[in-house]
């Protein structure tokens, strides 16, 4: 009687702390990428507003470069999350009008890591900010 509410028990931990883990993830990655990227800004871009190599678009094209390299580095295949097909569960935005602002979205009711037995959110929302 007392194994399946143990079973239970562990079996939620596992499932929450995944999810956990996966939120805690993408707010790494999102602000070590905001991170690498600020590099990319220079004095130029601060002083001459129509260098063209200092772009919005560019800077968004910069960061998520560096979002793909780090999901190299902290996944063993990038490809995948947890088992998951990366690119048809994950979606990773710039927030428009914010150049240093990325939100990340795995949509956890279509791509479960673990199929859950407890009430879980539908969508694992993260965003990580920098501000210049």
């Amino acid at each position: 009687m007392v194994l399946p509410v143990i079973m239970l028990v562990f079996y939620a931990i596992v499932t929450y702390g995944l999810i956990f883990y996966i939120h805690y993830l993408f707010n790494h990655i999102g602000a070590e990428a905001l991170r690498r990227s600020v590099s990319y800004v220079n004095e130029s871009c601060l002083i001459v507003a129509d260098n063209p190599g200092c772009t919005e678009l560019a800077l968004k094209n910069h960061v998520n470069q560096e979002v793909e390299l780090l999901f190299g580095d902290f996944l063993a295949d990038p490809a995948r999350i947890l088992g998951q097909p990366r690119a048809e569960a994950l979606e990773v935005t710039a927030v428009a009008g914010d150049c240093c602002t990325l939100q990340f979205r795995y949509n956890y009711q279509d791509y479960p890591f673990i199929p859950p037995l407890l009430p879980v959110p539908d969508v694992i929302v993260s965003t990580a900010g920098l501000r210049l």
